[in-house]
């Protein structure tokens, strides 16, 4: 989807590092740490937190914009959002278990970490899920918009082309009343006759200058 918000540079800074710090908040509360925030507030467990949400979100980008490319229909919508979601999910739960891995076993030196395991990919599961449930909103959305554009575009055509058979059915018609009127007039009164002619050039000029603009 062309400009969508996914691949928006401002998206893609900002709310990794908003949500990243959000997750780290929520896993000190799950773990009943949430004293330490104060001290531990600019740590590199904040870092990590961030780190691994931005890889999250940036691999889902990858993965949603590759499936986008492939199903474009909009008959496969409801395959598409199931196998979309699918790959998010394991590519989320791989790399995210990966990443913890490195990080407990090799950097901080736990073999027991599977708690913080568990937490983590449920964390992220859900971002997942939230992540796709409000892409698939937008692009409904836009293409309820679209559909809509349409038929007023269809509309319009159709206007334009009733009001040019209108006119091209009324002006023979109205031109020759009005030069009968405009004899009439001339054998009655000279000067009416005038007026009427005068109004019936501005009127025909009106039409004239007018007959590209859009129908409102």
């Amino acid at each position: 989807m062309k400009g969508s918000f996914i691949n928006n540079s401002l998206f893609r800074v900002v709310t990794p590092t908003i949500y990243g710090v959000i997750v780290y908040v929520l896993i000190l509360l799950i773990f009943d740490s949430i004293k330490q925030l104060s001290q531990n507030f600019f740590s590199f467990e904040v870092i990590f937190c961030i780190a691994i949400t931005y890889m999250v979100f940036e691999l889902m980008r990858i993965i949603t914009n590759t499936i986008e490319k492939k199903t474009t229909s909009i008959q496969k919508t409801n395959y598409r959002i199931a196998i979309q979601v699918s790959v998010n999910i394991l590519a989320v739960l791989i790399a995210t278990s990966t990443i913890l891995t490195l990080y407990y076993r090799y950097l901080v030196g736990y073999t027991d970490f599977n708690s913080e395991l568990v937490v983590f990919n449920t964390i992220y599961i859900f971002t997942c899920i939230l992540y796709n449930i409000i892409y698939f909103s937008i692009v409904y959305l836009n293409r309820t918009n679209d559909a809509k554009l349409k038929h007023e575009y269809q509309l319009n055509q159709s206007l334009e082309v009733e009001l040019e058979n209108y006119k091209s059915r009324i002006n023979p018609d109205l031109l020759y009343s009005s030069l009968e009127t405009v004899i009439t007039l001339m054998r009655k009164d000279k000067s009416k006759a005038s007026d009427f002619i005068q109004n019936l050039s501005d009127t025909y000029r009106y039409i004239i200058s007018s007959k590209r603009n859009e129908p409102i």
